[in-house]
């Protein structure tokens, strides 16, 4: 791959996000303003109806090496034509940038303006935003945010508590990960919907470890620290020594596993399945009886997924397909239908985009059971048919990573300018 000499790079770039035009599809907008493909994506289809696609240099993109959009501020890496994933938004180098010199030249939604001072020793800083022009959408209710921040090295982030101490004090952490989450709605009186804070550690963990090469606790019994012999563990997780180890556990009055196997976090809601401690924490992402979201968008109710599937019978028969095949008309407005049936959720998703359209099959479930069930898809275009086979994904893979894609001028062969075409889709165990 060819590196871009930097005068070159400069010329490429979007004029929505301002990064390099490193994903494709490459659009150019009617004022000759380019568009990279991740921000194409998001347009709506009023916009991305007067863009064109730049189809000669996509062809020299991929034979050139694209760097990091924060190469300004250090960051080494670079990446093949469309083989960023997920790293931009995961860069260490990533910082708010003044963006004051470019409000002619770019549209900005939100306008930073920061305030820097030293509060006993520490930096403290202020971020503020307004809401600016926002030129996609007419109107806009709620403003969602999201920031993280990292302490990385010898420098500290120092978090300001008020817990049940007399007054308030700092805690200093190194090597975390801060994020902030939030929404607020932008009404005649501002309001804040939700806020979340998470703090997660950058040291990174060995998820095949066992608990014997851990840092380990104490003995549940004589709290002496736990030496390298045998050790004897219940499935709620109390360890006790070689010394201390009897028949039942005392704490609990479980019997001893000389295995280490746990029980799931949820065992109370009804899982009684149990893991050795390297494979609990994959199960616990997956697991069934998690506190789980009705798929349904307009239905916020949880719980977990043999209730969730009782409730989609009960309360929402209308609106869920329960067969293992759909016969559906798709047209240019992007599409989601509920699909019952092996006595599982699937949820199938269709997205419309400009030279292209795409369908995803999620299964409501496990990875490991998510292997066992694929998908046909069938187009008919005036007696003639398309036809595709994808894998099904689990609700924790990379969507984007199995669909199943068909080109716009394919659907077109038919119905001329018209994109209205009928789509088989079956469900396979």
């Amino acid at each position: 791959m060819s590196r871009i000499p930097q005068h070159v790079l400069n010329n490429l770039k979007c004029s929505i996000c301002g990064g390099y035009l490193s994903s494709k599809p490459l659009m150019v907008k009617p004022d000759d303003q380019q568009v990279c493909g991740k921000c194409y994506k998001i347009l709506p289809p009023s916009e991305k109806q007067k863009c064109t696609r730049q189809i000669g240099l996509e062809s020299l993109a991929e034979i050139l090496a694209f760097p990091c959009r924060y190469d300004a501020q250090g960051c080494p890496r670079t990446f093949n034509w469309c083989d960023e994933t997920n790293h931009e938004s995961e860069c260490p180098y990533r910082t708010l940038l003044d963006t004051n010199a470019d409000a002619g030249k770019r549209s900005l939604i939100f306008w930073p303006k920061d305030e820097m001072s030293c509060e006993n020793g520490r930096v403290r800083a202020v971020f503020k935003y307004e809401v600016e022009e926002n030129k996609y959408a007419n109107e806009f209710k709620n403003l969602r945010y999201s920031l993280k921040i990292r302490s990385m090295g010898d420098n500290v982030i120092a978090i300001k508590c008020n817990d049940n101490r007399s007054s308030p004090h700092c805690e200093d952490l190194k090597n975390v990960e801060l994020s902030l989450e939030g929404s607020i709605f932008l009404g005649a009186k501002p309001e804040a919907l939700y806020n979340d804070i998470k703090i997660e550690s950058l040291v990174p963990e060995n998820p095949y470890q066992t608990l014997d090469s851990l840092t380990m606790r104490p003995c549940s019994y004589c709290k002496a620290p736990l030496d390298n012999k045998t050790h004897n563990y219940c499935l709620l997780g109390h360890i006790s020594c070689s010394t201390c180890r009897e028949k039942m556990c005392k704490e609990c009055v479980c019997i001893l596993d000389k295995e280490s196997r746990m029980l799931c976090r949820n065992y109370q809601r009804g899982c009684d399945q149990t893991f050795k401690f390297d494979q609990l924490h994959q199960h616990q992402m997956d697991c069934a009886y998690n506190d789980l979201k009705c798929p349904l968008q307009t239905c916020n109710e949880k719980g977990a997924l043999p209730w969730i599937k009782q409730h989609l019978q009960i309360d929402h028969p209308d609106k869920v397909i329960f067969n293992t095949e759909i016969s559906r008309k798709f047209s240019n407005k992007d599409d989601t239908v509920i699909v019952v049936c092996y006595d599982n959720i699937f949820k199938c998703v269709y997205y419309y985009y400009k030279t292209f359209v795409e369908f995803f099959v999620t299964y409501v479930g496990s990875s490991d059971e998510a292997m066992q069930f694929s998908y046909e898809v069938t187009v008919s275009l005036d007696g003639d048919e398309l036809f595709r086979r994808g894998s099904c994904s689990s609700w924790n893979d990379v969507m984007l990573q199995k669909g199943i894609t068909f080109e716009k001028q394919e659907l077109l062969r038919a119905n001329g300018r018209k994109l209205c075409f009928d789509m088989n889709i079956r469900i396979l165990n």
